[in-house]
C-alpha cells in the first residue's frame, strides 16, 4: 500500500501533499528487495511499512535491510541509530568492494 492508493478520507487526516509524497506508506514486500533506506528513517519512518503487521519496521528490521548482523549494536538514542543505519555502506556491499580491491592488488 502507497499513501496515493489510501482512501481520502484517510489520505486527509495525514499531514502530507497529494501531488507530490507519493512515497509515503510504502508497505515492505517480502518478495522483492526493500528499496535504499535512508537517514531520515529516525522522522519519516511511514516509507517503510513492517510486511505483515500495522507498524513502521524497528531500527533492528532496518538493520537487517541493510546485511548488519543480528549481534552489531547501535548506540544512542533511537533517533541516532536510525541515522547511523541510515547512513551505513552495508557491510555486505563494503565486503564485495573490499574482496575486489584486494583482487587488483594481488
Amino acid at each position: 500500500m502507497w499513501f496515493k492508493d489510501l482512501p481520502p478520507h484517510i489520505m486527509n487526516m495525514l499531514p502530507y501533499r497529494k501531488d507530490i509524497f507519493h512515497d509515503k506508506l510504502k508497505r515492505l514486500d517480502r518478495s522483492k528487495p526493500s528499496w535504499t533506506v535512508v537517514a531520515h528513517l529516525y522522522k519519516d519512518g511511514y516509507m517503510y511499512i513492517h510486511p505483515t503487521q500495522t507498524r513502521i519496521i524497528t531500527v533492528r528490521e532496518a538493520a537487517r535491510l541493510q546485511s548488519f548482523p543480528d549481534r552489531f549494536r547501535f548506540m544512542g538514542a533511537r533517533i541516532h541509530q536510525f541515522k547511523q543505519v541510515g547512513n551505513a555502506v552495508p557491510p555486505l556491499l563494503a565486503k564485495a568492494i573490499a574482496l575486489e580491491i584486494l583482487k587488483g592488488l594481488e
